[in-house]
Parts: C-alpha cells; structure tokens; sequence
C-alpha cells in the first residue's frame, strides 16, 4: 500500500568561503558561494514523472562484525509501518554508516563497510547507479571441476557503457566466483565475453544472469547518496532487488543508515 500524501527532498551542498592577501594588496582576495542541489520528491506528481514517488524509507540495517547483509528493495518497512512494500523503482538512497559522534545510541566504530557486487554469490541483485546497463545473460557451455571454461552470450542486454570491456559475475544458485570480461558495442550491447575467473559451483546451463562488478566504500561516519532528473529511476523487480552490505571491520558491529525514495508504480 503506498503513502497517501507524501513529500522529501534530497540535497547535496557545498558552502565555502576562500581568503588570502597578496604581498603589498589593499584589500584580501576573497571567493565565498555555494553549491547546492536539492530535488523534491512526493505524490503531487505521478510516480513515471519526474519529482514523482509514493513511498519513503528510513531504518537502520545492523551487521555483525565481518559478516554481510543483503538488503531486499521489496521486503522493507516503510516510515509509516507498512511491511514488505512492492515497489517497482527507486527515486533516491542515501546509505550512512553511522559513527558514535554521529549517533550516540545506533552508532559504532566500524572502520568501514562495502555495498555493491563483490563477485560473491548473490541472486537477483540490482546496482543501482554502480553498474548501468541490464539484461546480459550467457550460456555456460563447460565447467571442469564446477569451475567454468566455457561460455558464450545468450542475449546482449542494453543500456551498457558504449565500446567499453568491464567485469561481470555470473549468477547461479549458490556458485560464486565466475567473472568475465564483458565487451559492448557502440549501442552499449555486449557482443562477446571472456573468462577472468571461473569460480567455483557451477554446472552447464543456460540462460544464467549477470551482475556487474562494481562497488562503493563508506568509512566511518561516511555516506554516499544519489538522486537525479530523471523521470524513470532504478527498476526494482523479482530478479532486480537485492543488495549486498559487507562489515569491513572484524571486530566491531555496521549500523548503516538505508534512507530511500521509492515507488509503488
């Protein structure tokens, strides 16, 4: 069930102010201004329009020491307490690993925390603005030992970064590890890959799912958020909905703030 009225901004600012006195100057040399750019989101808009959303979330996700934590985009709670809301696209995020300066009661001292795709197994996952693109499937056409030797393209997938070779991993089931060099073509569509490692797990099959790797770092007290002027967002799905958080730290406890602008529609 989506929030009936409901209206966030994001933002992101930079305020300064620069001085310094040039030998033999009247007067300082001075430069002071702001950047500032903030978006509004809410249902006065329609969730396929820009600024449009129906649904917001803020909670914190625990992660023990050296452990991980894989976040579903459809089995959340939203601020007003409804459970395991369906929702089809993400607006904004920001991801805040909370130090103790930060938050006294929630936040710890873990020395840093990890999210995106780290070649580990994990199925339906969704990247977000770390990867770009979708839809590359392959065949894996020979394993020796559950680790592969063999594979082609099934299909293409689009939206890739244009003439470009970048890392993927290889879904299925629990196998982990396989990752290939993916080649695109100037329409962003990948054309051929090749074997970087072949992992461990895996068996012939076809059509399999892949992720690109890639990834983004919070250290202590640090945050990454991401919102732009686009009208569609990020697709949430059944096969695009899981995120993985890994705890850095080996001895001390994630508390990592999931703020999120999401919509039913």
């Amino acid at each position: 069930m989506a929030i009936g009225t409901l209206t966030v901004t994001t933002a992101q600012t930079q305020r300064w102010n620069a001085q310094t006195t040039a030998s033999g100057a009247i007067a300082p040399l001075t430069n002071g201004s702001q950047n500032n750019l903030q978006q509004q989101y809410g249902t006065a808009n329609a969730n396929n329009e820009l600024g449009g959303a129906d649904e917001y979330f803020n909670f914190l996700l625990s992660i023990t020491a050296g452990s991980s934590a894989t976040l579903d985009l459809t089995a959340m709670t939203d601020v007003l307490g409804s459970a395991s809301v369906a929702i089809v696209r993400v607006k904004a995020y920001q991801f805040q690993l909370l130090s103790v300066a930060q938050d006294s009661v929630s936040g710890t001292a873990c020395s840093g925390v990890t999210y995106g795709a780290l070649g580990t197994a994990i199925t339906n996952s969704v990247d977000l603005n770390l990867g770009g693109g979708s839809g590359l499937t392959v065949n894996v056409t020979s394993v020796s030992t559950s680790t592969i030797d063999g594979v082609s393209v099934v299909a293409g997938g689009t939206g890739y970064p244009k003439s470009a070779i970048f890392p993927v991993v290889v879904v299925q089931s629990t196998a982990t590890g396989g990752i290939l060099a993916a080649t695109t073509n100037s329409s962003g569509v990948v054309t051929s890959v090749a074997i970087v490692n072949g992992g461990t797990g895996y068996s012939i099959a076809t059509p399999l799912q892949t992720f690109v790797l890639s990834f983004s770092t919070l250290a202590t007290g640090g945050s990454a958020s991401y919102s732009d002027q686009t009208t569609g967002g990020f697709t949430v799905s059944s096969s695009k909905k899981n995120i993985r958080f890994q705890n850095n730290d080996g001895a001390v406890a994630a508390a990592v703030r999931i703020s999120i602008v999401g919509c039913t529609s």
